[in-house]
C-alpha cells in the first residue's frame, strides 16, 4: 500500500520526485504547474498541512537566495 499525503491524493514518492525535479532543473513550467496545483489544493488544507506548506515554501525561497548569492559571487 502506498502512502498518500494530505488532500493532494498523489503518492508521496511521486510528490517527492516532482519536487526534486523542480528543484534540480529549475524548470519554469514545472514550477508554475506545482504552484497552480498547490493553489487549488490550499483551500482544503488543515491548519497543520498549511503550516507544512508554508515551511516548505520558506525552505525553497532560502535555497533560491543561496543559489543566487553563489552565482553572483562567481
Amino acid at each position: 500500500m502506498t502512502k498518500k499525503h494530505g488532500n493532494i491524493g498523489v503518492d508521496i514518492n511521486v510528490q517527492n520526485e516532482i519536487k526534486a525535479l523542480t528543484m534540480v532543473t529549475a524548470h519554469q513550467f514545472i514550477r508554475d504547474y506545482m504552484r497552480d496545483l498547490i493553489d487549488c489544493q490550499i483551500k482544503q488544507l488543515s491548519a497543520g498541512e498549511y503550516e507544512d506548506y508554508r515551511t516548505f515554501l520558506r525552505r525553497i525561497e532560502e535555497q533560491e537566495k543561496k543559489k543566487g548569492q553563489k552565482k553572483s559571487k562567481n
